[in-house]
């Protein structure tokens, strides 16, 4: 989680801070609140008062966090009417009209209620200010039903057509103005409900994925979580989302922030500051409709868009300049007494603006109904929902690495075709065509080259432009060249002893330490990861694909890009969220590796008993606990030195720190490595580093979520 102050979120400048307080949770036509003064909830969790945010003179009256340092802002009431002095004062009317005023009685802000009995107006401790008949308890308003930037436990995201309620998060314009900002957080009643970020009214910035029962689709987070509990009701008319929080060492709350970010922010006590639970949009495929309509997004590869299977870009000219905004098109029409599906799994499935819920109907009676229905272009199986189908485009999908939800999309019988597995490899003359046939994996000779090499391709164009290469360094040298699967991973991985795995360790770091330091040109890599390693015959490791690799000059330590390109799991702090890069960038890429090698496990989320992590933060929990030895694959067998496994866990650990400047250069790393009982320095916390509840919880102290990152 990234460990964030409020307060920088917020702009809410320490020196405005409230700090003369009214005793009691409660006020009476009697009992006014003066610029100086507040109101406390019972429990001490929330306070009621005047304040002045980032560095404006401008005077608000807001809720506020009692207990952290910056004192954080829920609620605003005048949000469009700032007081310009510190003569405001908050006034209880005897017929239960809650006023804000200044010197002269100027009205800023009112409840608009009236005909209470004996009115009262308390704080309560979950942040909900109310106001109440005092006689006979009745509710005659409540802040919770005006949400301002932030969605607390118990407030509610609620749209209503026939009363045409339409409660929702609007963000501050900025953070020292909590005037309603361009962004917007708003509940959808489509086939299945939704939540849309808006900027403005008319452009979608993203969407959360249809409701599962357990969270929404597009956020996985929230289908693993035993933090907190989600709620979501809803029929044809209206919706309502809330939260609970099953914790109670933890504070949280839904941010909207005035950059048009949503974060689950989360503060766990007694510690001071937030952190960062989750956030969205956070990389080009949240953005919605990213590949255009029937595409399908992924960070894991590069170019991030590819059609769906069936289909094929509607200006291939355009995607090859990386424009997918037309989308792709069927290559094959329909015929509705013989079409079938296409299954793509571990998906966000698509905007459910054009879907229709069945329910009651299983799969098999699901299937059955979409192809005797020439409209149905899609359907899914939805936890809590049943059977839902689409018709026309579809639009907005991605592949998650972990997910629930399947997709079953139509197409021609003749686009039903085959993929490759571990009995049906690939030859030379052969080739794998991707699902939306943008691209050709096979075998190909460059120019006037004899030589083969295995380049996926552009499909759609005549010069089948190659956008990737894997055999870049070892060619093959006649066409009996075979890309085989595996098809079994535990027998690749026995395969793998542990002289083998150290050796590519220490054939990695040489590799890369002549890229930096040995080479005529020094060079940076961006985007090393597991895939652009390849092995010769004798396991020999050589670093390839370099076309996201920059030159540097003999004394430039860092550079700066707004682009940043790479693969998430392997980017550093400093470049995911800041686009900073260097020499200590490739370090960090190389500790990811070298813990993927020792474990034979993906830097991905990994179940555990209180919570899920990435594979650092569960390296990091091992080594802090003293058990770093277990995170070695089974397969390696018990032959293995445990002095050795130990020192290179600990190079690993210190490679991936998140301040760069903590991390080794590759010429320690190759010192360290080659070195027997070497002195190691300690390794600080990981970056990125997702913690459990019995750890230190922090991610990344940068916050910086603005930045656009192109996935590989």
């Amino acid at each position: 989680m990234a460990s964030v102050g409020w307060f920088m979120v917020l702009g809410i400048s320490a020196a405005a801070i409230l700090v003369h307080g009214q005793p009691g949770d409660t006020m009476t036509p009697t009992k006014p609140i003066k610029d100086g003064q507040t109101l406390m909830s019972s429990g001490g969790t929330f306070e009621l008062g005047f304040f002045s945010p980032g560095d404006s003179k401008s005077r608000y009256l807001g809720i506020q966090y009692k207990g952290t340092p910056d004192k954080a802002v829920v609620w605003v009431a005048n949000r469009i009417s700032p007081v310009n002095d510190s003569t405001g004062v908050l006034n209880l009317t005897g017929d239960g009209n809650l006023v804000l005023l200044n010197g002269t009685g100027y009205i800023f802000w009112s409840t608009d209620t009236s005909n209470a009995i004996n009115p009262v107006v308390q704080l309560l401790d979950s942040g909900n200010l109310v106001l109440i008949q005092g006689t006979s308890k009745i509710l005659s308003w409540q802040s919770f039903d005006h949400p301002s930037n932030i969605l607390l436990p118990g407030m509610k995201l609620e749209r209503d057509l026939r009363t045409n309620i339409d409660r929702h998060l609007t963000s501050w314009k900025s953070s020292s103005d909590p005037s309603p900002g361009d962004y917007s957080y708003k509940i959808h009643i489509n086939a299945v409900p939704e939540l849309f970020l808006w900027r403005g009214s008319v452009q979608i910035l993203y969407r959360t994925g249809p409701w599962t029962g357990r969270g929404f689709n597009g956020i996985p987070e929230m289908e693993t979580t035993k933090t907190f509990r989600f709620n979501l009701s809803s029929n044809e008319h209206a919706a309502t989302y809330t939260f609970v929080v099953l914790d109670n060492s933890i504070l949280s709350g839904l941010l909207l922030n005035e950059t048009g970010v949503v974060q689950r922010v989360v503060r766990f006590k007694p510690k001071l500051g937030w952190d960062v639970y989750w956030w969205h949009p956070k990389d080009p495929c949240d953005e919605y409709a990213n590949c255009g309509v029937n595409g399908v997004c992924s960070t894991s590869y590069s170019p991030a868009c590819d059609c769906l299977r069936g289909f094929s870009p509607k200006s291939p000219q355009n995607w090859r300049l990386r424009d997918n905004s037309d989308g792709c098109v069927r290559r094959t029409a329909l015929n509705c007494s013989t079409d079938g599906f296409s299954v793509l799994q571990q998906v966000k499935l698509p905007d459910t603006s054009n879907a229709t819920v069945h329910s009651g109907k299983n799969q098999e009676e699901c299937e059955d109904w979409c192809l005797k229905n020439c409209t149905c272009s899609a359907y899914a199986i939805i936890e809590g929902s049943g059977c839902v189908s689409w018709t026309g485009d579809l639009v907005d999908i991605r592949l998650f690495t972990d997910g629930w939800e399947n997709l079953h999309v139509r197409l021609a019988s003749s686009e039903l075709g085959d993929t490759m597995t571990p009995t049906k490899p690939i030859k030379d003359g052969q080739t794998l065509m991707s699902s939306g046939g943008t691209f050709e994996l096979g075998f190909f000779s460059p120019g006037d080259s004899k030589s083969r090499y295995l380049g996926i391709q552009y499909k759609g164009t005549p010069d089948k432009a190659v956008v990737w290469v894997a055999n870049r360094i070892s060619p093959v040298n006649d066409s009996t060249g075979v890309l085989n699967l595996t098809g079994d991973d535990k027998k690749r991985s026995a395969f793998l002893n542990w002289q083998k795995r150290l050796d590519i360790i220490l054939g990695i770091a040489r590799g890369l330490l002549y890229l930096h330091q040995d080479s005529r040109l020094k060079i940076i890599h961006r985007d090393l990861k597991a895939s652009n390693i390849l092995l010769d015959e004798d396991l020999n490791p050589k670093i390839s694909d370099f076309g996201t690799a920059r030159i540097f000059k003999v004394d430039q330590i860092e550079e700066n890009t707004k682009r940043v390109v790479g693969t998430y799991g392997y980017m550093s702090p400093e470049y995911a969220m800041d686009g900073i890069f260097s020499v200590k960038s490739d370090v960090f890429s190389f500790g990811v590796l070298v813990l993927e090698i020792l474990s034979g496990k993906k830097n991905r989320m990994i179940k555990q008993a209180e919570a899920h992590v990435n594979l650092l933060g569960h390296a990091w929990r091992l080594w802090t606990e003293g058990r770093c030895l277990e995170i070695l694959d089974e397969a390696v067998g018990c032959t293995y030195p445990e002095s050795k496994v130990l020192q290179c866990i600990q190079v690993a650990l210190s490679c991936v720190q998140e301040r760069s400047e903590d991390r080794p250069t590759m010429a320690e790393v190759v010192l360290m490595l080659g070195t027997e009982g070497a002195l190691l320095p300690q390794p600080q916390r990981p970056g990125f580093y997702i913690a459990t509840p019995s750890t230190e919880r922090d991610w990344s102290t940068s916050n910086k979520l603005t930045v656009t990152i192109e996935g590989r």
